[in-house]
């Protein structure tokens, strides 16, 4: 995912090792989402390459209209949403409306700077790194815990690493959290943010568990059972 011409259908190309997609320095040259059957150490992958999001006000045809209907619908089917960065503009607010349709969506997050070659190439290379995480930290503070993989879609470079990390959400994803784990988070949540109070009632979290997970599921979502004293009070805003 991400705004037209960060590099999206390079990534894809790169990966492949074939110029399967169009790629061109025109913005919005992918027009559909496009299926792509691919495996790798013995894992069998579909690569959803996506059409730029760019502001609704921003779109000049109902072709793009529709192309941008279809990538969020691709948001919406992905297992794992790969948000792509231009390193040369580093995050801008696009990229942030971006992001919080993912999280909308309940979707697992990697972030993805690419055109890593063009970043700071007169530093070292762990200097780069550092400071790539720390913005990326600092511009997307609320995805803190998504894995950030620095790329270069033109020259092949570190596309390896984007598969650990997917194998590393998925293998997270699959890990139970243990009751009382959940709970004492939880209770350390609700002090730093203290529950909502209506007519007289202030909401009371009794205990969280964990659902069994969906095993037909191919990234299973994580989803908690909260048991509290009244269920009214529990906002959607204060669920976020």
């Amino acid at each position: 995912m991400g705004r037209p011409n960060v590099g999206k259908s390079s990534l894809v190309n790169g990966i492949l090792n074939d110029e399967r997609t169009i790629v061109s320095d025109v913005a919005g040259t992918t027009r559909d989402a496009v299926d792509i059957p691919y495996s790798r150490d013995g894992r069998d992958y579909t690569l959803i390459d996506t059409a730029g999001l760019r502001r609704r006000q921003q779109m000049d045809t109902s072709v793009e209209v529709f192309s941008a209907m279809r990538t969020e619908r691709s948001i919406r089917r992905a297992d794992i949403c790969l948000m792509v960065i231009d390193a040369s503009t580093g995050v801008v607010a696009q990229d942030r409306r971006i992001t919080r349709t993912i999280l909308d969506a309940n979707k697992p997050c990697i972030i993805l700077l690419n055109k890593f070659d063009l970043y700071h190439p007169e530093a070292r290379f762990h200097d780069r790194v550092e400071q790539f995480q720390e913005e990326m930290g600092d511009a997307l503070f609320y995805l803190d815990y998504a894995p950030k993989v620095a790329v270069s879609a033109k020259e092949r470079e570190f596309l390896g690493m984007i598969f650990k990390a997917v194998e590393r959400v998925r293998r997270s994803a699959e890990t139970p959290v243990p009751t009382g784990v959940l709970n004492r988070l939880l209770r350390e949540a609700i002090e730093r943010n203290p529950p909502p109070m209506k007519g007289g009632k202030r909401l009371k979290l009794l205990y969280a568990t964990q659902k069994r997970e969906d095993r037909t599921l191919t990234i299973p979502v994580p989803e908690y059972v909260l048991f509290v004293n009244h269920a009214e009070l529990l906002t959607r805003t204060y669920q976020r």
